[in-house]
């Protein structure tokens, strides 16, 4: 719950912050015999929790402004052609009738 908790104030949105909860408790699972018996599993759950919502939300971020960058890279190719589409056809016009002269 705390892991949960934690990450859904990061990153503001339920199901991404079950994922970091999940990633938290692969974490522990991972380093739970380098924990030392000072170590406070709350704390430790709240600080990783955090970490890696942090990343998770940076990482969406990034995502998100290359799908923005790609969408109006498509968006501007498709112009670029519709614009070489209606060059092309009056560069041809005139390639013929210099060519016929």
């Amino acid at each position: 719950m705390i892991a949960t908790s934690a990450a859904l104030r990061q990153v503001q949105d339920p199901e991404q912050a079950r994922d970091v909860a999940q990633a938290v408790f692969l974490i522990l699972a991972r380093k739970a015999s380098s924990l030392g018996p000072s170590t406070i599993l709350a704390g430790w759950l709240y600080r990783t929790a955090r970490f890696v919502a942090m990343e998770a939300h940076r990482t969406e971020q990034c995502r998100r402004l290359r799908e923005e960058r790609m969408a109006t890279e498509i968006h501007d190719d498709a112009a670029a052609e519709q614009i070489w589409k209606h060059i092309a056809l009056h560069l041809d016009q005139a390639m013929a009738h210099w060519a016929d002269t």
